[in-house]
């Protein structure tokens, strides 16, 4: 769940959805732009209408498209126009992104400011987030997939006197379209292509005087790179058609599952702007050198998951269970735990 204040609504057709909208029960809409009309109807792009429907609304509500394949022009075109916001890959998109990203329309604060667990690794990355969150320095996060790199991004932002009154933002680079990368990072003013006739606040924006959380950034093409680089060493941005640079203060802090040296070597990823973002460099430990703190992680999910789904008996892990995880590798790291 998204927040106690939020339950989700389902609609299989255009008609149901033009009924919940109508009746004030929606804050957020995820769509699939290929479905029914109305009940027996064929499928067909009537999520499109939908969309200018709402831009057109007096209570717009923001809207994160959905795609099962790369996203069709048509949607890239309702995203430049400002109909919808984001558009997910589903097979390119964690569950815990499509997570941030509602939250983040919602305007929910979504991470944890607390890390779990007592293991000796995680003692020590505890006291290097503290001591990192003191400075202005962009940090590097390093670890294996699935273990934790929103959580230590969002600690180091929530922990920082100077960043924390301003916003976290989190992009996962894999996620959104080449086409739409620029705007997202920079934002455009209307008429700075073709189909944006709204303006839009790039992430740079939203984030300044807070920090940014670029996710899979080894995922960014070259041009954007060279682009994230200026930015770093200028502290200036230029929204899409605009010839003013803006000036903005942004902690960024970048994360890659792919080795970084690797990717370098391939000359998919500048080296001088690693060289930028590794002011400092924190080691994620992975899930099977914490110990016992994955029976506490567990104990804690177990709870939440309780809490959520009004279970009122206790659940409890048995002495053999314990021991079977313990002893397990945990190749997914946490991610895996939570049943991701």
């Amino acid at each position: 769940p998204l927040h106690t204040a939020h339950s989700p609504l389902e609609a299989d057709h255009s008609a149901q959805i033009h009924q919940i909208l109508a009746d004030g029960r929606a804050d957020l809409l995820i769509l699939d732009p290929e479905l029914r009309a109305e009940p027996g109807g064929q499928a067909g792009p009537w999520g499109f209408d939908v969309c200018a429907e709402l831009a057109r609304s007096d209570h717009p509500v923001p809207v994160i498209l959905c795609s099962t394949a790369a996203p069709t022009e048509a949607m890239l075109d309702c995203i430049r126009q400002g109909y919808a916001q984001s558009c997910w890959v589903l097979s390119q998109t964690s569950a815990q992104d499509w997570l941030l990203s509602a939250q983040r329309m919602l305007g929910i604060e979504s991470a944890d400011t607390a890390l779990i667990g007592n293991a000796p690794a995680m003692q020590t990355l505890a006291h290097e987030i503290d001591t990192i969150a003191a400075s202005d320095a962009h940090v590097w996060l390093s670890g294996e997939t699935g273990v934790g790199k929103t959580v230590v991004a969002y600690c180091l932002h929530a922990r920082s006197q100077q960043r924390r009154q301003g916003r976290f933002e989190h992009l996962n680079c894999g996620a959104v379209p080449n086409e739409l990368l620029a705007s997202e990072l920079f934002g455009h003013v209307p008429g700075a292509f073709t189909g944006a006739v709204k303006a839009k606040s790039g992430r740079f924006v939203l984030a300044n005087n807070g920090t940014l959380f670029l996710d899979e950034i080894t995922e960014l093409p070259l041009s954007q790179q060279t682009q994230l680089l200026l930015a770093l060493d200028n502290g200036e941005i230029r929204q899409l058609g605009m010839e003013a640079s803006t000036r903005v203060n942004v902690r960024v802090i970048a994360a890659s599952n792919k080795p970084i040296q690797a990717e370098i070597a391939a000359g998919r990823f500048r080296e001088d702007l690693y060289a930028r973002l590794e002011d400092e460099v924190l080691q994620i430990p992975p899930l099977r050198a914490r110990g016992e703190d994955i029976l506490r992680l567990a104990e804690h999910f177990i709870e939440r998951y309780r809490q959520q789904h009004q279970i009122r008996l206790p659940i409890r892990l048995d002495d053999t269970l314990c021991e079977q995880m313990l002893a397990y590798h945990w190749p997914r790291n946490v991610r895996q735990l939570t049943g991701h």
